[in-house]
């Protein structure tokens, strides 16, 4: 059963963008103006694993539930983002085109499952093909609504935005948070280091990663610059846990970012990961 977990209100854009990301266990509904900026409407649903199981009667409700399905117009354009685990970056030079499938074992999380019960994709982003797999249930069944959407990783969608970072530091790791897990990224001079995606229950298990990630990439904590995004806020014992560590940390930013500031209840880098990772 889905439920809404957070929304932004605003008025549908005329013949704009419709993005859709897709988790394990969270669908993102955002809209953008045809000239590429955020409206400021979002929805946020999350169901639980014993719902896979039904993915007809999933998606179904979201069309119910959702304001921005209900509401919406034509739109222009319609990009559908995958948040899954079963991804794999194979650097340009390495890919081979014609057996997307063959990769499907390297997933470490693909032991005990059928490549054919799978639709295989990929997503090209910092030098690298972002080999996914998606149920092929699922993905049959949102091709019939969005037979015209693009498909796009959530991973590949971080690794294309790795130029937009400015500070001056060597190293950059870029932490985005969901309810249950989270996706660290780092990267030196706009080269991807490293991009996993991990659940925690505490956030020692989140700075262990952190920690080990930077370690690995050879510089030490003050030569990293932290980025925080998604849902994580600065009052909570998850941030002061990594601050305990690392002395340096931003919150993630996007360009125009005032729909996104208004909200009573949450600061607008919960928002940010939904709107600026996705495309």
């Amino acid at each position: 059963m889905l439920q809404k977990t957070f929304e932004l209100q605003a008025s549908a854009p005329e013949n704009g963008i419709l993005q859709l990301e897709l988790g394990k266990n969270h669908i993102t509904l955002t809209t953008f103006s045809a000239d590429n900026i955020a409206s400021g409407q979002l929805e946020h649903f999350n169901f639980k694993e014993q719902d896979k199981k039904d993915y007809g009667t999933l998606l179904q409700q979201l069309k119910t539930d959702s304001t921005i399905l209900l509401s919406a117009g034509s739109h222009q354009k319609v990009i559908l983002c995958w948040e899954t685990d079963l991804v794999q970056p194979i650097p340009d030079p390495l890919f081979k085109p014609g057996h997307l499938a063959d990769y499907f074992r390297y997933y470490k999380e693909s032991i005990d499952k059928d490549p054919a019960d799978f639709e295989h994709l990929t997503d090209a982003g910092a030098g690298y093909q972002f080999v996914y797999s998606v149920p092929k249930e699922l993905f049959d069944l949102i091709q019939k609504d969005f037979a015209r959407a693009s498909h796009r990783h959530k991973q590949a969608a971080i690794a294309r935005q790795l130029g937009g970072f400015t500070d001056n530091y060597p190293l950059k790791a870029l932490l985005i948070f969901y309810q249950d897990h989270y996706i660290l990224t780092t990267f030196a001079s706009e080269r991807l280091q490293l991009i996993i995606s991990r659940p925690f229950n505490h956030g020692a298990d989140v700075v262990y990663q952190l920690l080990s990630a930077i370690k690995e990439a050879g510089y030490h904590t003050d030569q990293c610059c932290v980025y925080l995004s998604g849902l994580i806020d600065g009052d909570s014992a998850l941030f002061k846990e990594i601050y305990k560590f690392v002395p340096v940390i931003d919150v993630d930013k996007m360009e125009h970012m005032q729909s996104l500031s208004a909200h009573p209840d949450y600061p607008s880098h919960f928002f940010v990961p939904f709107y600026k990772y996705v495309r």
